[in-house]
């Protein structure tokens, strides 16, 4: 099996890139999937961010408010850099349960966070997904109910798509409609057959 990284900034389109990926065979294990497996109560991930981040992140059945949790560390560098510290070596082992016994020749992760961290170790190549920053912005306000400087605030704590761009085999633009998506993505999706899988 080979194993790439499905990366990009939030709002981007990674689920609908993800899901373009399935119906082509290709098995999708999403990070954020994994966080809220890691992150439940009676973990050690959990035990780890309540010491970290107190009982202001919890909700009132003591699950992990994660609203609460990103409305700290999206306002912080510092504390989304202890954040992630923290979930992503268990997101990793987390995602290496999922893929193991998984009878398929291709396989990707779809974070944001992937590039530089524990889960880029599970990754031989990546591809990032390239959306506007205005669409993005009315995907996150839709999506999670933020308000339009929350998605920013969001969108500016992670990296610009250079960076993406920079550590990516493969780049899907999405700045035009799904039809036009879709067919981006799967003149990808024979270039990885074509191209990385005789390697």
């Amino acid at each position: 099996m080979k194993i790439f990284g499905l990366t990009g900034g939030s709002g981007t389109g990674k689920t609908t890139v993800g899901s373009i990926f399935t119906e082509h065979g290709i098995y999708v294990a999403r990070a954020d999937e994994s966080a809220r497996r890691v992150e439940a109560a009676g973990t050690q991930c959990y035990d780890e961010l309540v010491a970290m981040f107190g009982d202001g992140i919890l909700r009132g059945d003591r699950e992990i408010d994660r609203r609460a949790l990103a409305d700290i560390v999206f306002s912080d560098k510092k504390k989304l850099k202890i954040l992630n510290r923290i979930t992503h070596h268990y997101i990793k082992y987390d995602i290496i349960r999922e893929l193991r016994g998984r009878d398929c020749p291709l396989a990707a992760i779809d974070g944001a966070v992937i590039i530089g961290g524990p889960v880029q170790e599970l990754c031989e190549f990546m591809v990032t997904v390239e959306t506007p920053v205005g669409e993005r912005i009315r995907r996150i306000t839709q999506r999670d109910g933020l308000t339009e400087d929350e998605a920013r605030i969001r969108i500016t704590a992670q990296p610009d798509d250079d960076f993406y761009r920079k550590h990516a085999r493969f780049v899907i633009v999405n700045n035009g409609g799904y039809d036009e998506l879709r067919a981006n993505t799967e003149r990808v999706i024979e270039k990885i057959k074509t191209e990385v899988c005789i390697e």
